[in-house]
């Protein structure tokens, strides 16, 4: 196994469509070659909830 390279974990976080960088002045983050030290990874916010459990 490879150690995973700063090129991938970027872009993996980018391209995940349940997560979003934010910069340190509250804008998302498009490009993976720019995320730095100062960014905030977070989920974004859940639209809907379906009921997991049988009625």
């Amino acid at each position: 196994m490879t150690p995973a390279h700063t090129q991938d974990i970027h872009a993996a976080l980018i391209d995940n469509p349940d997560i979003e960088v934010i910069t340190k002045f509250g804008g998302a983050r498009r490009k993976a070659n720019a995320i730095n030290i100062n960014d905030t990874v977070k989920l974004k916010p859940q639209r809907s909830f379906y009921q997991m459990f049988g009625t």
